[in-house]
Parts: C-alpha cells; sequence; structure tokens
C-alpha cells in the first residue's frame, strides 16, 4: 500500500545504499556507445494479493506479473554529467485483465561544475502513469471503477550552488514546478447508476505547483554540516469541486537542520522547522504548525544496520477535505548472513489527517524479504508484505497480504 506525504529522505536513502550495496545491490553492465554508456536493466516479479482492490467489503485476489525494464545513457565529460533513463512498467492481473496496465517514465539529469564556485543542476522527468482500484483518489470506492485511471505528470528541478564544494559554507537555490493531468472519466464510464449530471469526475484533480527555496550549509566538521532552508511556493488547480471552493492555495516553510555522517557508529540528519498552507478561498481552513524529517542509520556490526526515518508533512488532498497532514514512521532492519544472502524487514506506522473533514487513517506495513546474489549482474528476491488501514469511515478499512518473487539482471 501507499503511505502518501511521505518526507524526502534521499540523504538516508543514499548512505542505507552505500551501508548496503556490497550485499545484494546489483552491478548494471554498462556499454560503450561512442562517448556515452549505454545501461539496460530489467526487472521481474510474480506476486499474489490476497485484497488487491483494498476493499475489505469486496476482497479480491489475483496473481500479478510485472515486468519493468530500463534504459539509461550516461556521460561523464570532466567535471559534467549527463543521464537520461527511460523505464517501462507493465503489470498484468492473472485473474482480472481489466486491471491491466502499462506505465512509462522518462528522465533526464544534468550536472554542470561551471566554475570552482559555482554548480548547476537541471532534472526534468515525464510520467504516464495509473492509479490502481482502490489506491489514492478511489480508497474505498473500487468497486465503482471499470478499470485504472491514467494520468501524466510533468516535473522540473533546477538547483544553483554557490561556494566550493570544499568551503566552509555554500548556498543552494531551487526552483521546482510540477503539473499533473488527468484521464477524463465521465459518470458513465463508472459501475454507477447514471442519474446525475454526466461530468469529469477527475476533471478537479488537476493542478500545477511553482516552489522557489534557499538552503544555507554551513559545515561545523569533516562530516557533520548546518543547514537552514526556506521555501514558498503556490498551487493552482484547474477545477473546482462540483459545488466547492477552488483548493488553490500558497505554501512557505521553513527548516533548521542538522547532518552527520560516520559519528561513531550512526549517519543521519534531523530537520525542525515550521509550515503553512493558506487557501485563496474562505471555504478552507488554513493549516500551520510544527513539521520535521528526522531519519538515523545505525551499524552496530559491518555486516548488520537498523535505519529509522520519521517526519509530518502537508500535501495534497486525495478527493476528501482540503489537505492531508501525514504522520509517519519507519524502521527496517538489513542483514548480510552470508556473502550472496542478505534480508530486511520494515515496520512502517503512518497517520493521515484530512483538513476540513472528519476523516482519519491509520495505516500499518510488515514487511519481511529476502534477497540473493545470484551473480555479478543477477538478483533474486522474496518477499512478504502485510498491509493495513484504520479508518473512522468503516467502508475505507482494509487489510491484505502480498507474497512476491523477482529477478533482476543488467546485461
Amino acid at each position: 500500500m501507499k503511505f502518501s506525504g511521505r518526507s524526502t529522505v534521499l540523504f538516508l536513502c543514499l548512505l542505507q545504499a552505500i551501508a548496503i550495496a556490497p550485499s545484494y545491490a546489483i552491478e548494471p553492465q554498462s556499454f560503450d556507445l561512442g562517448d556515452f554508456k549505454f545501461t539496460p536493466q530489467v526487472n521481474a516479479k510474480l506476486s499474489y494479493q490476497d485484497n488487491f482492490l483494498h476493499n475489505d467489503n469486496n476482497k479480491q485476489d489475483s496473481w500479478i506479473s510485472s515486468i519493468s525494464p530500463q534504459f539509461e545513457l550516461s556521460q561523464a565529460r570532466g567535471l559534467n554529467a549527463y543521464r537520461v533513463n527511460y523505464q517501462i512498467n507493465n503489470f498484468t492481473y492473472l485473474q482480472s485483465s481489466e486491471d491491466n496496465y502499462t506505465a512509462h517514465k522518462l528522465s533526464a539529469i544534468a550536472a554542470l561544475d561551471l566554475q570552482t564556485r559555482h554548480r548547476v543542476n537541471f532534472d526534468v522527468s515525464y510520467n504516464r502513469d495509473y492509479e490502481e482500484r482502490g489506491k489514492d483518489y478511489s480508497i474505498g470506492f473500487a468497486d465503482i471503477l471499470k478499470e485504472p485511471t491514467g494520468y501524466e505528470t510533468y516535473n522540473l528541478k533546477g538547483l544553483y550552488s554557490y561556494g566550493a564544494t570544499s568551503s566552509q559554507a555554500n548556498i543552494d537555490f531551487t526552483y521546482k514546478f510540477s503539473k499533473i493531468n488527468w484521464d477524463s472519466l465521465y459518470r458513465e464510464d463508472l459501475n454507477i447508476p447514471l442519474n446525475a449530471k454526466n461530468i469529469d469526475v477527475t476533471a478537479n484533480r488537476e493542478y500545477e505547483s511553482n516552489n522557489i527555496g534557499s538552503t544555507f550549509n554551513y559545515k561545523t566538521g569533516a562530516f557533520t554540516k548546518f543547514t537552514f532552508s526556506l521555501s514558498i511556493g503556490e498551487v493552482d488547480y484547474e477545477n473546482a469541486r462540483v459545488n466547492e471552493a477552488e483548493l488553490d492555495s500558497d505554501n512557505a516553510s521553513a527548516f533548521l537542520g542538522f547532518e552527520w555522517q560516520g559519528s561513531a557508529i550512526t549517519t543521519g540528519y534531523a530537520r525542525i522547522g515550521y509550515s503553512e498552507k493558506e487557501f485563496n478561498s474562505k471555504e478552507w481552513d488554513d493549516t500551520s504548525g510544527f513539521r520535521w524529517q528526522v531519519g538515523v542509520l545505525w551499524t552496530p556490526l559491518t555486516y548488520s544496520n537498523f535505519d529509522f526515518s520519521t517526519a509530518r508533512a502537508v500535501s495534497e488532498t486525495k478527493g476528501q477535505g482540503s489537505y492531508i497532514e501525514n504522520t509517519n514512521y519507519n524502521l527496517a532492519w538489513h542483514h548480510q548472513w552470508l556473502d550472496r544472502l542478505a534480508s530486511k524487514i520494515t515496520v512502517q506506522f503512518s497517520d493521515d489527517i484530512y483538513g476540513d473533514s472528519s476523516r482519519e487513517d491509520d495505516n500499518t506495513s510488515y514487511s519481511a524479504s529476502l534477497y540473493y546474489k545470484m551473480h555479478r549482474n543477477i538478483d533474486l528476491s522474496a518477499s512478504y508484505i502485510h498491509s493495513k488501514r484504520e479508518s473512522n469511515f468503516n467502508v475505507l478499512e482494509y487489510q491484505g497480504n502480498t507474497i512476491e518473487v523477482g529477478i533482476t539482471a543488467s546485461f
């Protein structure tokens, strides 16, 4: 299941990957194409879900096969680097063909070192994806949909950094743009009686957002630094929901952070701050308050580590209310049993509070995975996942189990 409103934990994920990469991460094989490197990779999974509609009132099970090839073209020229990646994700429901879909993702990244004190990064992406029945907007109402709902997202991120990487202080300036468009879905396309106006029910989900921000970084040691971040942004919706005001809003946040690496046996980050969301319409209640992003990687043994993360953030709503305030806690244990065999156990808790609504969801997930490194460029995996959602709206409650086996290969 998805845990909406997750915090950005790239720093911890990178450190986690470094810590466990020698254990079971695949080593992709690249081929030279002139000045570029071409890296193909494919991931295939077979899973069984005993409640793939995420609905306790109408449990349906299915075997699901997925295949996800991706192709990357990269180049490093001096201190500059470029990368283009294309990925396809095909999902086939063996007991429910109407739920089959194929998603696409195209992304490009450029990292430019202009001078000693000037660096620029660009990151653009396009996603053609589908919302599975029973998730996000259709939680608790999968029955009324005939198939997954398609949508497209466009994202642009720009980063300018001033200050040498070796200097004690530097500053980053960022700009982020995102836009989401949904396939039209009319009432006549749903499994409900057409006793009302045949409107497009996905039109009110479309919006675009713009955000600018700055982060001041100050090193207090070889492996520690303080950060101070400010950001402001706006969200503009294309259409309002029927008989409701628009959800357009202005957003602002400020965070004070501390990051450390290699301190004894822990590495991590902590960002504490304040954010606010102010709606253009007085019909909606503004929200503001204490927010945080915390992550710690603890490595008591060279072959075993624990990582913990927690965050509180506000995101756009998914059909009810005016926003979602998400608080989450995540714990994972990674262990290397043999040179080729490793495991991962995770526990996740999440609380979603919907603004201007009485809805509140509590999400829980437990998972256990085994990874076997069959070859330098072939990895095998097996997982079990248990997910549960409790809500003050009974129709939204659900629990389900997933078992899956997978293979990742690079040629």
